[in-house]
């Protein structure tokens, strides 16, 4: 991405998410606005350190329950069959947790994020987004 195409279009990183998330979706948000596309290259090799802290159940839920409420925030609040299926699917997922205490851990984890992610959704179509911000 050239330097020129972002100064031109006064797009930058949101401060306010900090490190809990949802910059860099807003920034292509933004250049999508302008009339850019982006494409996906799977052949491309990319690497990523993952920290310690991201290995636990916690990060990913609570990661998940602030993209659900991103998600939900700005497609919700326009639609009341997306608010409907996002009610749905909560309610789906949290049965299938009950059922998943019985097949692993691993598959318990699985809808346990699921659901956070839907209970995200929710709030999320209902105006309430749980997002730190950062103060600095």
């Amino acid at each position: 991405m050239l330097r020129s195409i972002i100064v031109e279009n006064g797009v930058c990183f949101k401060e306010k998410y900090g490190r809990t998330g949802g910059e860099d979706k807003e920034f292509f948000k933004q250049l999508i606005g302008h009339g850019y596309s982006f494409f996906w290259c799977h052949e491309a090799n990319v690497y990523e350190v993952v920290y310690e802290g991201r290995w636990k159940l916690s990060h990913y839920l609570y990661r998940n329950l602030m993209n659900g409420g991103v998600t939900g925030e700005s497609i919700g609040n326009h639609s009341t069959s997306y608010f409907i299926r996002s009610l749905v699917s909560l309610i789906c997922y949290t049965a299938l947790l009950g059922v998943s205490v019985f097949s692993g851990t691993h598959n318990m984890y699985r809808y346990v994020i699921r659901v956070g992610y839907d209970f995200g959704r929710v709030m999320g179509c209902l105006g309430i987004v749980f997002i730190k911000e950062r103060l600095d």
